[in-house]
């Protein structure tokens, strides 16, 4: 990791304060999903995908589930969500400029 990159640190602290959370103990398929992007955030840096893509693994978890979510998960959701909607806007808009032009 890079150590002047403070998304990545602000990113991580959030990631680890839902994982620590009470809450989530009681879900070990949670944990693993955390621990799990947290690790590839550790190694690539790449902010915005991972919350892309963590975000629409919370999704898929409560489409699944139904509305069991804890209370620290939603709130780790409403962090990444900003910058998940940022990248997919902008991976759309990349993915698009050859029909457009």
């Amino acid at each position: 990791m890079k150590k002047d990159n403070e998304d990545v640190k602000l990113m991580l602290d959030q990631i680890s304060k839902a994982y620590s959370d009470e809450s989530i103990r009681a879900y070990p398929d949670i944990k693993d999903m955390l621990l799990r992007y947290a690790t590839q955030l550790e190694k690539d840096d790449y902010t915005d995908l991972i919350a892309t893509k963590l975000c629409k693994e919370i999704s898929l978890y409560y489409f699944k589930n139904g509305s069991k979510l804890p209370e620290a998960l939603i709130e780790l959701y409403k962090y990444l969500k900003p910058k998940a909607i940022k990248y997919d806007a902008t991976a759309v808009a990349a993915f698009m400029l050859p029909i457009w032009f």
